[in-house]
């Protein structure tokens, strides 16, 4: 501090000494510190600099770098970091886009309801537009049922994924008209998207706590019988969330955000490799159908070749052929198959080769995907493929939990002389987690060190 005039001139204002480039004042930061990097030689001219220097003499570059003064504060702070959020989530974006949907999808209810009044009046007084809303978003039903015959139970995990086209639409509307302009940067993006899906799962989570049902007759099938179905809770939650944050992820997030946040430009990346796997799947499938729908006979889904019943199960079946493509074991009815079992399977040649084809497509997305990743980063590091590959088995996890279709009951309610049922198509959400993780890891890494070797 004694340098304060130099040649008569009032240096006070320096925080550096003219003639050493020493610190004059004793600026005080809890947070960060320069510390002088242990290798002198400089990255920008490659000459050596003395070890003290924190500039090279030869061109000026700097020779240190900002550490932080607190490294044990780098752990997560729940607190903080839901502060940080609601500071950037625009709430009135939020409220709007999620309550527009919810009303959308309660006018589509009441017109379903009116639907089911004229054709099934008899069932009818049993659901409500709060039943249909939650069907159209996937939600998982416990049924039980007592007659005097005996008492059974239903779970029913309708997971036909067509249904999903409604709430999706309508939720990527909502967000079109209320959130796409709201959104500056990437952290608005994040903090709206966990807004919407909060919102809209919890909203969904609400309305299922109304929908137990309990009635009883003394008229159906000349029997008695006692009935109660309901909504599970976290069913809904979760599916709500999942649907809500990737609707509004994709609607809002925009390219010019992707330098960024590589950790948010990675999910927008392996969101993109996911829809564009399934889509082609769908549409090879969809082609194929049309020219031969023979393997719907092999699958035991024969019922299902034409018309409206062809439209509604082929978005299905492409999500369990996605799944196989990816090494998951899948399970169609009677039917399961994966990469290590398919040659030893009872299906037909040219159902294998179907099966066999899906897989390489995938590992050719894929591949060029971490080709693709290598030229978009340029880093020598395979933390670019590790953070695709988490996002990437998280997107095929919640594909494993939106498609599964299961009727599992004790007694078969609608034929008392019947005893047990059970209809399975599922590929297990954990299974998809941890395979995908695996399989997108080692086929993208294959892609981007192809690419560093050119």
């Amino acid at each position: 501090m004694g340098e304060k005039k130099i040649n008569n001139m009032n240096y006070s204002h320096n925080n550096y000494s003219k003639k050493t480039g020493e610190p004059t004042r004793k600026i005080k930061n809890s947070h960060i510190t320069l510390k002088s990097k242990e290798e002198k030689i400089c990255s920008s001219c490659n000459k050596e600099s003395n070890t003290k220097d924190n500039y090279c003499k030869f061109c000026g570059n700097e020779l240190y770098e900002i550490t932080s003064l607190r490294p044990l504060e780098t752990k997560l702070d729940l607190k903080s970091k839901i502060k940080d959020i609601s500071y950037h989530a625009n709430k009135r974006g939020v409220f709007l886009t999620t309550f527009t949907t919810i009303f959308i999808l309660f006018i589509i209810a009441l017109i379903f309801k009116a639907i089911i009044t004229i054709q099934f009046n008899d069932i009818s007084y049993l659901i409500n537009p709060a039943h249909i809303i939650l069907a159209l978003n996937l939600g998982q039903i416990s049924v039980s049922m007592s007659t005097m015959m005996g008492s059974g139970f239903i779970n029913a995990n309708i997971g036909l994924l067509i249904l999903l086209i409604i709430p999706i639409l309508v939720l990527l509307i909502s967000n079109l008209i209320f959130m796409r302009k709201r959104c500056r940067d990437s952290k608005t993006v994040l903090a709206n998207s966990l807004g919407v899906g909060i919102f809209y799962g919890l909203i969904l989570a609400i309305l299922s706590i109304f929908t137990n049902v309990k009635t009883s007759s003394h008229s159906m099938l000349e029997y008695g019988y006692a009935l109660e179905y309901s909504y599970e809770f976290f069913s809904v939650l979760l599916n709500g969330f999942v649907l809500g944050f990737i609707c509004t992820y994709i609607t809002t997030y925009k390219k010019s955000y992707e330098k960024e946040n590589m950790y948010l430009s990675l999910f927008s990346n392996s969101i993109r490799t996911f829809i564009l796997g399934y889509v082609l799947v769908l549409v090879i499938l969809l082609v194929l159908t049309i020219s031969d729908s023979s393997y719907l006979n092999e699958l035991d889904m024969s019922s299902y070749s034409n018309g409206l019943n062809l439209f509604s199960i082929l978005p299905q079946i492409a999500s369990y052929m996605w799944a196989f493509a990816n090494g998951i074991s899948v399970t169609i009815i009677n039917s399961t198959v994966s990469m290590f079992t398919l040659s030893s399977s009872s299906l037909f040649g040219d159902t294998k080769l179907m099966f066999y084809a899906m897989g390489a497509l995938s590992m050719l997305i894929l591949l060029l995907n971490g080709y693709k990743l290598r030229f978009k980063y340029n880093i020598d590091s395979i933390k670019p493929i590790i953070v695709f590959s988490i996002y990437y088995a998280f997107l095929m996890g919640m594909l494993a939990l939106f498609s599964t279709f299961i009727l599992d009951s004790n007694i078969n309610f609608f034929n008392t002389t019947s005893y047990g049922a059970t209809l399975i198509m599922q590929f297990k959400v954990l299974q998809a987690i941890v395979i995908s993780f695996v399989y997108s890891f080692v086929i993208s890494l294959i892609g981007y060190k192809l690419n560093s070797a050119d």
